[in-house]
């Protein structure tokens, strides 16, 4: 089976043993964000247009809703809007429990519904079927060893390099390799720029327009 690009950084990003996520669910919903750019770039439906707006190439349906639903707000935008104003616009409405359970349906990861002191329900999703992981991981290692990694490994890579994961899930990867494999990735150097590399101005223009919108067209 197949997994989409968030599907892979939200494994990787997750705890194996307790389920629970590797950095802040903020962070990991801006990553969200990213991904879902990331899969449409790959498709062909967007690209960075050369005033550095994203802009829509195919607005045909994918037929997966999260990807639909990016395409369609910048479809209605049209190319006026960079990457990092769709992070600050689209970051709050994702919702990782949606790629946790796909995940969970694949059997990628298990559920395990709990009460905290008896009381509180929660779910919490560890590792179920370690080959998905192990695949993901194996593809990543290869690219940072020298070999040949291929779009989709890269952008992934990209994403837990802007995430700051890379040394925890790839200890002792050289930074000159990593950043030579996700140099030519527009979504995440956008998101590097954007958080990886952020200063607090970043996170409080993040808050804001969460709130307010962004002011754009």
């Amino acid at each position: 089976m197949t997994l989409s690009i968030a599907e892979e950084f939200v494994l990787l990003a997750y705890g194996d043993d307790d389920g629970k996520p590797l950095v802040k669910e903020e962070r990991v919903k801006l990553v969200l964000v990213a991904a879902l750019l990331s899969e449409l770039a790959l498709d062909g439906r967007v690209e960075l247009d050369e005033d550095g707006g994203v802009a829509v190439v195919d607005a045909t349906p994918t037929g997966d809703r999260a990807l639909d639903e990016v395409l369609a707000a910048i479809a209605e935008v049209g190319s006026a809007l960079e990457p990092r104003r769709w992070f600050a616009r689209l970051h709050a409405r994702q919702e990782p429990v949606r790629v946790l359970e796909a995940l969970a349906e694949a059997g990628a990861l298990r559920v395990d519904r709990r009460r905290s002191f008896g009381v509180f329900p929660g779910t919490r999703y560890p590792q179920g079927d370690p080959g998905f992981e192990l695949e993901i991981r194996s593809r990543i290692q290869a690219g940072l060893d020298g070999g040949e990694a291929g779009e989709r490994t890269a952008a992934v890579l990209a994403l837990v390099h802007a995430a700051k994961l890379t040394g925890q899930l790839f200890p002792g990867a050289d930074a000159a390799r990593v950043e030579e494999l996700v140099a030519g990735d527009w979504v995440g150097q956008a998101l590097l720029d954007y958080y990886g590399r952020g200063d607090r101005g970043n996170l409080v223009e993040t808050a804001f327009n969460t709130v307010f919108g962004d002011g754009s067209p």
